[in-house]
């Protein structure tokens, strides 16, 4: 199977996997056909691509996400589920939190298990709901950074578990500014930048949480440079897991659709992280993030500068963005390796297809 962008997606293509929304409730099933109504309903809905088995694809072992978008979805729900109702009785969340940690270490045990790990960032995306989606997303980017870093599973826990909490803060701002669809004012910005320490504070509350794990949450904000919040902390002085899960905010942040602007690009998300490596970010963790976690996976339509669309078949261990490619316009054949062909020096990819 491989991934296809929305918008190239063309009636009677076969789905490969069962699409769900949100709520976990499936849409189209496996091996459907696909008809033109429900095209365009899921790009109504946010889907922005699908994947679908056909000639192309076979021999192509897509890599799917280590967490798949079931359990995805399950966690969204129950997070989602926990903040409501602390608003109505705020024990309900540390009772909750116990369950959200065993799910994180569940899937600890799972990466540890399989050892080659796979992050999609386009899978990750394929359906774009910023509100439900947001904090598991940071969660999981935290986590495939954390291995990669070969941090313990006791730590990886910590990292997992303040990364789906980082944003609970914004339960006590405002949704007129959470949802405003234009640029923050100077005082609503101000508002926007306590969301940190009222997590903070109220995670501190939770017996089950360890100091490390309401820092983190604490210091999710803070810059490399010294120019974040809330301490203006920088370098080492900001937790590892605080820096580990900046990266992972930012990043899932860009590349979603927001009231004010449009999503950025896999491609323009990773290259907004490489420019800030050493200013916002810890540059030894952005090199883990942009060498290991490959932007376009193995299964995915690429475009490039020279007009060509590719498919790819592997990526480099060596450079994120320059990875072995089956041409499909012209000569179907044709395999390129953007790292070593010398044809392709100057050929880069310019988007997903």
């Amino acid at each position: 199977m491989r991934y296809i962008s929305i918008n190239l997606v063309e009636e009677g293509m076969k789905v490969a996997k069962t699409i769900f929304n949100e709520q976990g409730v499936a849409l189209v099933n496996a091996n459907s056909q696909l008809s033109r109504a429900v095209i365009n309903k899921l790009e109504f809905l946010g889907y922005r691509g699908l994947l679908i088995d056909d000639q192309i694809s076979i021999g192509i072992e897509y890599e799917e996400n280590f967490v798949s978008q079931e359990l995805k979805t399950s966690i969204s729900k129950r997070l989602i589920n926990a903040l409501a109702l602390h608003s109505k009785d705020e024990s309900f969340l540390y009772d909750e939190i116990d369950g959200l940690k065993e799910i994180i270490s569940g899937i600890i045990e799972e990466m540890f298990i399989k050892k080659d790990l796979h992050l999609n960032l386009l899978e990750l995306k394929m359906f774009d709901n910023y509100t439900y989606f947001h904090s598991v997303n940071v969660a999981i980017i935290s986590l495939a950074i954390a291995y990669k870093l070969k941090l313990n599973k006791n730590d990886m826990l910590i990292v997992g578990t303040a990364a789906l909490l980082h944003d609970i803060g914004k339960i006590v701002v405002g949704k007129d500014i959470l949802n405003k669809p234009g640029i923050l004012s100077d005082e609503e910005y101000e508002i926007m930048k306590t969301h940190s320490k009222e997590g903070y504070d109220i995670l501190s509350k939770s017996t089950s949480l360890s100091a490390r794990t309401t820092v983190s949450v604490l210091s999710h904000h803070e810059h490399y440079d010294g120019t974040g919040y809330p301490n203006g902390l920088c370098g080492d002085k900001i937790i590892i897991f605080g820096r580990i899960i900046s990266i992972a905010d930012v990043y899932d942040a860009l590349t979603s659709d927001r009231p004010y602007r449009k999503a950025y690009t896999v491609l323009e998300g990773i290259e907004f992280m490489m420019a800030n490596s050493g200013k916002l970010f810890d540059p030894e963790l952005v090199k883990i993030f942009t060498s290991k976690v490959y932007p376009y996976p193995v299964g995915s339509s690429v475009k490039l500068s020279n007009g060509e669309v590719g498919l790819i078949i592997s990526n480099s261990a060596e450079v994120c963005l320059r990875p072995t490619i089956k041409i499909l316009s012209g000569d179907n054949s044709k395999i390129v390796d953007l790292i070593n062909d010398k044809n392709y020096l100057s050929v880069i990819i310019i988007g997903e297809m």
